[in-house]
């Protein structure tokens, strides 16, 4: 397995790939994540708590063409933005989407799997061929927190 480790103190780490991910042939994306903690007592849904332990971007469009850029952020919730997508508090061009929720399997690694194609159509409305680029994130900037998290295996899958 190969692992990414992130960590925050008061700031954000960040890994982008840049590239392009054909959405028809390869819709589904797999991944392993682990983090040590989530942050209490912020608001997810607003600017000042626009904080996850873990979350992982896929990004549609170019900046160089901005009104093009759409983004899903599926994140590892703290529990205070709820358990159904939202818009970021930055942009309505990126769409929170909780696929792990609270304190449940923090200190172990947890499999996800999502129809990235699917969770396209479902926040946006539209059909995306393919992905321009892929991140992880921790941050903890804006709670003034810490935290620490590990992405692994990360790869796209026809079905």
């Amino acid at each position: 397995m190969r692992v990414v480790h992130a960590e925050c103190k008061n700031s954000a780490s960040g890994l982008v790939w840049r590239g392009s991910i054909s959405l028809d042939k390869t819709p589904v994306l797999v991944w392993r994540w682990k983090i040590n903690r989530i942050y209490r007592h912020i608001n997810e849904r607003k600017e000042s708590g626009d904080d996850f332990p873990a979350r992982i971007y896929l990004v549609t469009g170019t900046r160089w063409l901005p009104w093009t850029l759409r983004v899903l952020c599926y994140v590892w919730s703290n529990g205070s933005g709820g358990v159904s997508d939202w818009p970021s508090p930055y942009t309505g061009r990126e769409k929170m989407v909780p696929v792990r929720h609270g304190v449940a399997g923090v200190g172990h690694w947890q499999t996800m799997r999502r129809n990235v194609g699917r969770d396209f159509r479902k926040a946006f409305g539209i059909h995306v061929r393919s992905l321009d680029a892929v991140g992880i994130m921790t941050d903890c900037d804006n709670s003034h927190n810490h935290a620490q998290a590990w992405y692994g295996d990360l790869h796209f899958l026809a079905h």
